[in-house]
């Protein structure tokens, strides 16, 4: 059955690519992030998150490879350094997700949300230690098949127990501010991700014999594959759960946020190899639970925030560089 997969995956990647693009870029808290913003902020609000959110991947995808000289830029010793913190932050925070959920629950205590987490992490570090990037792609394929089973599964049930009751949303025009200013923040994200930089370079040249495919168009579905989630994500927010629901709700969250989870692993062999790679995935997974209580998640915040700035800055030093080496060889 695995070598079936893998010939699947090396005859036609297109689609375990573009849904893994989806997986890797949903994060844990996608979900209740979505649901909190139409149920809180508004209709209006959520569209244009939503639509940050689905433009991401798309914009990365036609825009990275064009770029003159942006990869070279993103391998520069200054942003590997900066990327591999990120990668280690988004690692406490899908854990974070993982416990967070579980434990909110009537049928989970924190302690064994602790282990879930810690036990998840720790599967995909073993995992990794061989073929680890054809591993995550199809890892992140099949979790991501499962989250639309079950977040179709879970609404369907919930608009069941509501009994035809639905929750009055906001139009929220008075937050469409907030709505802009969140969907520019989303928008250059994938820029900041490890895995989707080695996905452009794995498709040109691997040692798998992986057919080279449109990989523009990988991250065109990517991005419409994620803004079908989102549509779902919303569906959610007209409806209530039963305590049962709920549980299978921290369940669809746990394989979400698993998905973004594994990639950031993965993304820690990018840049430091496979050896350092999984020793500081080892390390940042035994110093989460140490970390957290020193306000990680505040922090991860304005690094998120720096981020932008970081690509905004690397694009243009791209930009630069590149107008300046065609001159210099028109000059010549």
């Amino acid at each position: 059955m695995i070598k079936k997969f893998k010939e699947l995956f090396k005859n036609n990647p297109s689609v375990f690519y573009a849904m893994s693009i989806a997986a890797t870029w949903a994060g844990g808290n996608s979900l209740i992030i979505g649901m909190t913003t139409a149920k809180e902020a508004g209709i209006v609000p959520f569209i244009l998150w939503a639509i940050g959110n689905t433009l991401a991947p798309i914009v990365f995808g036609l825009l990275a490879l064009r770029i003159p000289k942006m990869q070279k830029v993103m391998d520069s010793k200054v942003i590997e350094v900066f990327l591999t913190i990120l990668c280690m932050f988004q690692i406490w925070l899908q854990m974070n997700n993982i416990q967070s959920i579980l434990s909110g629950t009537q049928y989970i205590s924190n302690t064994t949300a602790t282990i879930i987490a810690i036990g998840i992490a720790i599967a995909f570090v073993i995992i990794f230690l061989k073929n680890s990037f054809p591993r995550n792609v199809m890892t992140d394929n099949y979790g991501w098949y499962i989250v639309y089973f079950l977040i179709i599964v879970l609404m369907i049930l919930a608009f069941i127990y509501s009994g035809g009751k639905i929750n009055n949303l906001l139009l929220g025009q008075d937050k469409i501010g907030d709505g802009i200013k969140s969907a520019i923040l989303l928008i250059p994200g994938c820029f900041a991700y490890p895995v989707f930089w080695k996905m452009l370079k794995y498709n040109e040249k691997n040692e798998d014999e992986v057919e080279k495919v449109n990989i523009e168009k990988c991250f065109v579905y990517g991005g419409l594959l994620f803004g079908l989630y989102l549509v779902f994500v919303f569906m959610l927010a007209l409806v209530s759960f039963s305590p049962a629901l709920e549980l299978m709700k921290a369940i669809l969250v746990v394989i979400i946020a698993s998905s973004t989870l594994s990639s950031f692993i993965y993304s820690l062999h990018c840049y430091a190899g496979k050896k350092i790679g999984t020793i500081l995935s080892i390390i940042t997974i035994a110093v989460w639970q140490l970390f957290i209580p020193l306000g990680v998640l505040n922090m991860w915040s304005l690094m998120s925030t720096v981020r932008l700035y970081m690509i905004i800055g690397a694009v243009l030093v791209a930009i630069i560089w590149s107008v300046a080496e065609r001159r210099k060889y028109e000059q010549n």
